[in-house]
């Protein structure tokens, strides 16, 4: 049993799992007492590597995307189709972030690092045609009118770019630095993590395992001979706000990546943020987490989006109440819960199950008693999956209640409210919230490392949904940087995090990341609501749903 208070702050904000990086531009005040004393200044590494040259970063963008930083316009044209934006072509997506151009789909784009292209003895490509050494004019050539330095023209796939002199010259500064390019966060000796924390007891807890797990990684020899740093930065205020000391800590101690982040309250701002600077969040939580369609590259999201854990009620209402079970979907107008509406129509659809009724209703005008009557005929629904505020899913099951309708009630634990602990008798048992986690099990033998690391730092069972996220997320930063090798960069990085297609563990729920997914987490877990403890007790097993 979970009491309300503890029922709302660890379920309702489950997703609220805190972590990050650089903390000291938070004012104390803002902080649990102590928690700022317990930050030491971390020591500045020289750079192994030259920062880029303002013009080199201008040519890694259109390297990378295809947009000119001055603004002007870039095309691209394949063999005699008409010229595109250069956005649907960028040099990257055949050569790779790495120019390295790794032969896939019977293309063998070429390895277009500068040192490879001007080797003076010549370069033979992987069609096993050679040539000499390119040069700047060369190369231009190349990129504009698809001749190499020996006057033959280039493959076919190869596109022929359009783009001013300036731009040009920002590509070739670049690309004379591709592979010699600082990377954040790494030295000879050392790799800088950092984690955004919210503020409160739940971010020092996390603050203080993240800190146990990396003093435990480095006494066993760190990450390829590197031992570990964590940055933390604390979060608060509004939504601008916190992408201000989110932007001042990246600034201050740039990491390689962040591990366990809270974006909780400026997830859409901060997210933004971390996609501009392509820095790689391992276990970001949040209490909306993007629907699938506005993901980025960089943020892995451990947090089940709202959509999943509206379309895990629909699995759950479906599979639930009987065999031909009469359901309805109520859901508020707007924005905010359409995305949501559209996730649970999905989901009935895809396990052929028939509404008696979609209403949608205007908050602002909202008539539960004319609702009431209208889903009690001809005959009474069993079950409701109701999107939206939840003083309105209390009023309209009162109205039921008045009628003599006691239906199955499935809602979202994000916009659950007190209304709902005081509905007339009859409820008990049945009516059900999703959240994105619940805590796990402390005496789990599967979390002992968890025990191990509490122990050292004199943690609690309090706030274990934030810690085991925390935990769970640093484990598999920690492993896909031993698989990504000593050579190591934030491409890498990401590249050996999409490998991830399954993760068990005992902290979280089942995770799995890939090319082109970055929401672990699809599916809730169910509660359901005890009004006489008036609290939640946790239903069955994860319920798992596509975005």
């Amino acid at each position: 049993m979970i009491s309300l208070r503890i029922g709302l702050s660890v379920y309702a904000a489950t997703a609220l799992v805190v972590a990050a990086f650089a903390f000291r531009a938070v004012a104390a005040e803002q902080a649990p007492p102590g928690l700022l004393d317990a930050v030491p200044e971390l020591p500045k590494e020289p750079p192994g590597r030259a920062p880029l040259s303002p013009e080199a970063e201008r040519g890694r963008r259109i390297f990378l995307s295809g947009v000119s930083a001055l603004g002007s316009e870039i095309s691209a044209a394949i063999g005699e189709a008409p010229p595109v934006d250069a956005r649907t072509l960028p040099c990257a997506s055949c050569h790779g972030r790495d120019g390295r151009g790794r032969p896939e789909g019977g293309l063998a784009p070429s390895d277009i690092r500068w040192s490879v292209l001007t080797k003076p003895y010549g370069v033979e490509n992987r069609a096993g045609r050679s040539h000499p050494p390119y040069d700047e004019r060369s190369f231009k050539r190349a990129v504009t009118l698809g001749i190499d330095p020996e006057g033959q023209k280039l493959g076919l796939a190869m596109p022929r770019y359009r783009l001013s002199q300036a731009d040009m010259s920002d590509l070739l500064a670049y690309l004379q630095r591709l592979g010699t390019e600082p990377v954040p966060g790494v030295s000879a000796s050392k790799i800088r993590l950092g984690t955004l924390l919210a503020p409160g007891e739940g971010g020092e807890a996390v603050r203080r395992l993240l800190s146990a797990a990396v003093e435990e990684t480095n006494a066993q020899g760190g990450i390829f001979g590197r031992t570990l740093e964590l940055a933390p930065c604390l979060l608060a205020g509004t939504a601008a706000d916190r992408r201000a000391q989110a932007t001042s800590c990246l600034d201050a101690d740039a990491p390689l990546a962040l591990v366990a982040p809270s974006l909780a309250g400026a997830e859409a701002e901060i997210s933004a943020l971390l996609e501009e600077r392509e820095v790689p969040a391992v276990g970001a939580v949040g209490v909306r987490a993007p629907a699938a369609a506005d993901l980025g590259r960089s943020v892995f999201w451990q947090t089940a989006a709202l959509e999943s854990q509206a379309a895990a009620l629909a699995v759950a209402a479906s599979r639930a109440v009987s065999a031909a079970p009469r359901i309805a979907l109520v859901v508020a107008e707007g924005a905010e819960f359409s995305s949501l509406a559209s996730a649970a129509l999905s989901a009935f659809e895809d396990r052929k199950q028939t509404l008696v009724a979609d209403h949608r209703y205007d908050p602002e005008k909202f008539a539960p008693a004319a609702l009431a009557e209208s889903l009690s005929a001809p005959a009474a629904v069993d079950a409701i999956v109701f999107l939206g505020p939840g003083r309105d899913q209390a009023a309209l099951l009162t109205a039921l209640a008045r009628i003599g309708q006691k239906p199955f009630s499935y809602s979202l634990g994000a916009y659950a409210r007190e209304e709902l602990f005081s509905l007339p008798a009859g409820f008990g048992g049945r009516l059900y919230l999703a959240f994105p986690g619940r805590p796990f099990d402390a005496n789990a033998p599967a979390a002992e490392r968890w025990r191990r690391l509490a122990q050292a730092k004199g943690l609690t069972t309090a706030d274990l949904s934030s810690q085991g996220s925390a935990l769970a997320a640093f484990e598999l930063l920690t492993d896909a940087l031993e698989k990504a090798g000593r050579d190591l960069d934030r491409d890498r990085l990401v590249t050996e995090l999409e490998k991830r297609i399954r993760i068990l563990t005992p902290y979280t729920p089942p995770l799995a990341f890939g090319p082109g997914r970055r929401l672990g987490a699809r599916g809730a877990y169910l509660v359901v609501i005890d009004a006489e403890r008036h609290g939640f007790v946790p239903v069955g097993e994860w319920v798992g749903a596509g975005d």
